[in-house]
């Protein structure tokens, strides 16, 4: 399945790399470092596609050197845009190339599209100090209804798997990670889809957002959960 990655295939069906909702990503994250008092001084992104998640941080922590890896010679070429003297970006696998953990590594919307998630996230775990990570939650009641929601989803975006919020957090946890902290993240609001169907939709998620976020994922989906975690003490 990487080779989409590599051979243009998946540049062909994401001509912009998810670079749209980057810069909303960016604000999340930083919400998060701001709620949790972090101001790092490296930050390392894995699976960067096309930078912009952070170039956007840049602009916020004025202070902070970034670097981002991705496999992909096509999302390097795109990373080009946002380059600069304090955003360096790699092609190659982080964590074979890494020489030391930076003060807090990104893991955004990646490791959903990785066959063995497993193996990838217990050796973040062994090797990284502090990460956020931000997870699509596919499985919602209405994926159970509509299974073509998943497939296409796997057909067109790549995720091998599907998560809900109880899911993602037992698989960081059972890799040996601790959470710090989490919330859900409303994507799905940011980026409505068109149509009188859409409109409806996101009408109905908005609502149940603003009633109960999590069981709003659990529901309707379209949700991510952003978590701020760290390797466990018996790592």
């Amino acid at each position: 399945m990487s080779e989409i990655y590599i051979d243009g295939r998946y540049l062909e069906d994401n001509p912009h790399w998810h670079s749209g909702d980057s810069p909303w990503k960016a604000d999340q994250i930083h919400d998060l470092l701001v709620a949790c008092n972090l101001q790092p001084a490296t930050v390392y992104e894995v699976g960067c596609g096309a930078g912009v998640i952070l170039g956007e941080l840049a602009t916020k922590l004025p202070t902070t050197q970034f670097i981002g890896y991705d496999i992909s010679p096509q999302a390097i070429e795109l990373c080009k845009n946002v380059s600069n003297s304090r955003v360096k970006f790699v092609q190659g696998d982080l964590l074979a190339i890494q020489q030391s953990p930076p003060d807090l590594t990104i893991c955004a919307d990646v490791f959903e599209h990785i066959p063995d998630h497993l193996g990838f996230l217990k050796k973040l775990c062994r090797t990284q100090k502090l990460l956020v990570f931000h997870i699509p939650l596919d499985r919602s009641l209405v994926s159970f209804l509509f299974p073509s929601i998943l497939r296409r989803t796997r057909e067109v975006v790549g995720h091998l798997h599907f998560f809900n919020e109880s899911t993602a957090k037992s698989t960081l946890e059972e890799c040996g990670f601790q959470i710090i902290e989490d919330r859900i993240t409303a994507g799905c609001l940011e980026f409505p889809e068109s149509g009188m169907k859409g409109r409806t939709f996101w009408l109905i998620r908005k609502i149940a957002f603003s009633i109960n976020p999590r069981v709003a994922a659990r529901l309707l989906g379209g949700f991510s959960l952003l978590v701020l975690a760290k390797p466990g003490t018996t790592q």
